[in-house]
């Protein structure tokens, strides 16, 4: 980036005004937080939210499940796993540049929209992986937390296939559906399975990840047999290294 261009981006009006977007974002959840979730914060904060929502006029429709799952991910991490120092600075920067995301895509902000929203949906799949493989302690849990993992997954793949074109209801509802009880499957066999949390999220991630690139391809017409042994061969390499890299 040229020195024109970095002064130019810097006076971009739309650009300061998505980091305040974003920064009013986080700082209005770790209020919410720091309240110990009194209703009055609470409902300040879905004011808040609510109005940011809807003064977005780009494509706030096609990212509706992000708007309303981003903040649910910052308040559930931060209620249950409470991180601390370092660990809720690195939670605070994260949920910015997220929030910065989604603000960007739904203002038409970036150019390269469509590996922006790819990053940042397959950064809210293996957030949330992460979450729910921290909470299971064990199989006993998975009624508890299985239903939950399959519902954020299934809206977070529905939106996905939106965003790339992906149009009927009921093909729109087959496929999230489908991957997201074979995501559903593996979270409840991994409790058997000496992975470790951040493993097991990591390899559900990557299948999700992997299979996500294929169903869009079919919509864009990319997909041929070459793609798909590409695929399917990076998926057995990573399948490799997760494993290898368990305790067992």
């Amino acid at each position: 980036m040229t020195a024109h261009e970095l002064r130019s981006l810097l006076t971009e009006k739309t650009l300061w005004r998505l980091l305040f977007k974003s920064v009013l974002a986080v700082f209005s959840l770790s209020l919410v937080y720091g309240f110990g979730f009194h209703p009055v914060a609470v409902l300040a904060g879905i004011i808040v939210f609510a109005a940011m929502y809807l003064r977005e006029t780009g494509e706030r429709s096609l990212l509706k499940y992000s708007f309303l799952l981003l903040p649910l991910l910052f308040i559930f991490t931060a209620a249950f796993i409470t991180p601390e120092g370092a660990w809720a600075a690195v939670l605070v920067f994260i949920s910015f540049l997220l929030f910065f995301a989604v603000f960007g895509l739904a203002n038409l902000f970036f150019r390269e929209r469509f590996l922006v929203y790819g990053v940042l949906n397959t950064a809210l799949l293996v957030s949330f992986f992460l979450f729910f493989f921290y909470l299971a302690r064990g199989p006993e849990n998975f009624w508890l937390l299985g239903p939950a993992l399959f519902i954020t997954t299934f809206f977070l793949l529905k939106e996905v296939l939106i965003f790339f074109g992906f149009s009927g209801k009921r093909r729109l509802a087959l496929h999230a559906g489908a991957l997201s009880l074979i995501s559903l499957e593996f979270f409840h066999i991994s409790q058997f399975l000496p992975l470790g949390f951040i493993n097991a999220a990591a390899y559900i991630a990557i299948f999700l990840v992997l299979a996500k690139d294929l169903v869009v391809s079919s919509i864009n017409g990319t997909l041929n047999f070459s793609f798909m042994m590409k695929q399917i061969t990076l998926f057995l390499v990573l399948t490799i290294v997760v494993f290898a890299a368990s305790t067992w």
